[in-house]
């Protein structure tokens, strides 16, 4: 017997309640044989091994099989052991009950666990601590505690910005201390950036066992790559159950905040749906606005001289027919590319304005969708969640290697190194398969710049659309617009009735609109005039005391989950208040030196990688080319450099 999950709706979002039952009960035969054939039998042999201990399980050979042209690769049960697999899976999953899990595993077992998993050592401990934290067999792996809870802090009042995904973790970690929280929303409901953009066709393009929180564990996703909708729903309901929404003014602005020295406090100012103004204290301030607040709207000449409709992709208009319409798209990034084959099916005439090539390649599962048995299997099998997750964090730890210069590799011909040649190779090659005899399309299709060096771009139809009589793919720019239409580079006017904005965010304008004042009247722009934001670790600033941020400047991870990189955020967040607070400090404010000196490593390391040397223009750089938005390090390397951080890389007072 073992805990599964059970589903209830409130307020037509899903919430989950424990609830106990047998392995074969709810399953015939045959609903069991069609879980485990549908299964990741590398998760299942790792779940199966860790129940029961059977060594038969650590014996099973694994190979890598190649993905994407050979550029990456995961690790696979060799055939000639998957039938004993699936017999031993069935014969423990049809009985009555299943061994009682255990509850506890030593460090050398886990490390023994995922060596087995992938069939190679681990590479170092800096992997391990991050990949058992990845694989959550902990309630909540990244959980903050006191030391020893002083009564001051029943006094303490922490304001975060923004209710999506950072706001609600943050949130919810505040609440398990029993901190008071007011989480400031200007929009009228939990989401960010899910309840904002609502496009056609809008969908993670993570797969879920990497989006979601480690401390809500086996939400009941019905898509692997789930949509808008879904995520949304997700957030609403982690609000719900950790208990979040009590304390959220929504539709509230947080407009400035001032920090005053004698008080040692933030003063806010925030604004009401109904423009009225009032201003509240906090000890301590935490944004989780991130980087993706603020539309960038493209400065073409003429656009406010357009008579007929524009849309951003932030401020889709659910109502507005797009049938027979002749419709303008701006932008093939990654909300161009997704909204763009809506567009083709529904207009009379679509026009496609691309003014840099993306790398636009296929995703395993993009539209599959959970079955009744895979499900199942998930809620019935101890561990096998856990698994599933930690083969999805292993599958995107190899991209890191891709971004990176193999000198040797070039030496001898090649382009960046061996991976990302081959990841060239297959994208090249999946254009020509979906682009056929049209190599006019094919050449207007090949990015000047690597693979990895700009964001990866998900098809979702871009290339089938394309090919399309009512498509037009126009690569000469844009010379400006005019009353009913647009001008290209080529001076061919076209008129049109909607022009869609896929032109992205301002990501330099990280925590906008709001401003912050710091000590000696210092403002954020101002510490950040001289080239761009900046960041210690991506949450803290000196001369900001008592503030920080979530998905701040350079703290985008090279790859794996956003939610479990706001979980690490949150923890090294709550981490510093706690331990300000025991100490009985007013104050916590980075020192100078370890933001100076950590600036200076993450440029020389940034000047190393793919984004800085090879994709000049892209939304990871500014105009100056320097990374503003990833931080330089492999994952293990910045996990390792946060929990590293202590109280001595600032000064309390």
């Amino acid at each position: 017997m073992r805990q599964s999950q059970e589903l209830r709706r409130e307020d037509g979002d899903i919430l989950l309640e424990p609830r106990r039952h047998d392995a074969g009960a709810a399953a015939d035969p045959a609903f069991i044989r069609r879980a485990i054939d549908g299964a990741d039998l590398n998760a299942l042999r790792l779940a199966l091994l860790q129940l029961t201990g059977d060594e038969a399980f650590a014996a099973m050979r694994v190979e890598m099989r190649p993905r994407r042209g050979g550029a990456l690769a995961s690790a696979a049960v060799a055939e000639e052991f998957v039938p004993e697999l699936k017999r031993r899976a069935f014969e423990l999953l049809s009985g009555a009950t299943l061994p009682q899990p255990r509850a506890r595993f030593s460090p050398g077992e886990l490390r023994r666990l995922m060596e087995i998993f992938s069939g190679a050592p681990m590479p170092g401990d800096q992997e391990f601590a991050l990949s058992c934290e990845e694989l959550a067999l902990d309630d909540i792996p990244r959980d903050v505690t006191w030391q020893a809870r002083p009564a001051c802090a029943d006094a303490i009042h922490v304001v975060i910005v923004g209710g999506g995904l950072s706001g609600v973790c943050m949130g919810a970690q505040l609440g398990r201390l029993g901190l008071r929280y007011t989480i400031v929303e200007r929009l009228d409901g939990v989401g960010g950036t899910w309840l904002r953009n609502t496009y056609p066709d809008v969908r993670v393009d993570t797969d879920c066992y990497n989006y979601q929180f480690k401390f809500e564990k086996n939400y009941p996703w019905k898509e692997h790559y789930p949509t808008q909708g879904e995520v949304l729903r997700y957030v609403r309901h982690v609000a719900k159950r950790h208990g979040v929404l009590p304390h959220i003014r929504f539709r509230t602005e947080m407009e400035r905040a001032v920090w005053d020295e004698p008080a040692a406090k933030w003063r806010l100012t925030l604004r009401d749906a109904d423009e009225t103004a009032a201003t509240i204290d906090a000890d301590f301030v935490v944004s989780g606005a991130g980087l993706f607040g603020q539309e960038s709207l493209p400065a073409i000449p003429g656009i406010e001289r357009f008579r007929g409709r524009i849309l951003h992709t932030s401020g889709w208009d659910e109502v507005y027919a797009l049938d027979g319409r002749d419709i303008a798209l701006i932008g093939n990034g990654s909300s161009g590319v997704q909204l763009m084959p809506t567009l083709a099916r529904k207009a009379k005439s679509l026009t496609v304005f691309q003014r840099t090539p993306q790398w636009i390649g296929p995703i395993e599962n993009l539209r599959k969708t959970f079955t009744p048995e895979e499900r199942w299997l998930v809620d019935t099998m101890p561990f096998y969640w856990n698994w599933c997750s930690y083969a999805a964090y292993r599958s995107f730890t190899y991209l890191q290697f891709l971004q990176e210069h193999d000198e040797g590799w070039k030496a001898a011909g090649g382009r960046i190194n061996e991976g990302n040649d081959r990841l060239r190779a297959f994208l090249i090659g999946y254009m020509k398969d979906r682009l056929g005899d049209r190599t006019d399309l094919l050449e207007k299709s090949i990015p000047p710049f690597p693979p990895l060096s700009r964001r990866l771009v998900v098809d979702n139809g871009w290339y089938d659309a394309l090919l399309r009589d009512n498509v037009e793919l126009v690569t000469e720019g844009i010379d400006c617009f005019d009353e009913t239409g647009i001008v290209d580079g080529g001076g061919k006017r076209r008129d049109f009735d909607l022009v869609v904005l896929g032109t992205g965010f301002k990501v330099d304008r990280y925590l906008a609109p709001a401003d912050y004042v710091g000590r000696d009247g210092v403002t954020l722009a101002q510490a950040w005039g001289k080239d761009g934001p900046r960041s210690y670790l991506g949450m803290a600033m000196p001369g900001f005391p008592n503030f920080f941020m979530l998905y701040g400047p350079g703290s985008q991870a090279r790859a794996g989950g956003l939610p479990s990189w706001i979980e690490i955020w949150t923890r090294y967040v709550a981490d510093k208040i706690v331990r300000a607070i025991e100490r009985g400090a007013r104050s916590i404010d980075l020192r100078r030196e370890a933001f100076d000196a950590y600036n200076a490593s993450v440029d020389a390391r940034a000047g190393e990688l793919l984004w800085e040397t090879d994709g000049k223009g892209g939304y990871y750089v500014t105009k100056e080319g320097r990374s503003i938005v990833n931080q330089p390090w492999r994952n293990y390397e910045y996990h390792a450099a946060i929990l590293a951080s202590g109280l001595d890389d600032y000064i309390l007072r």
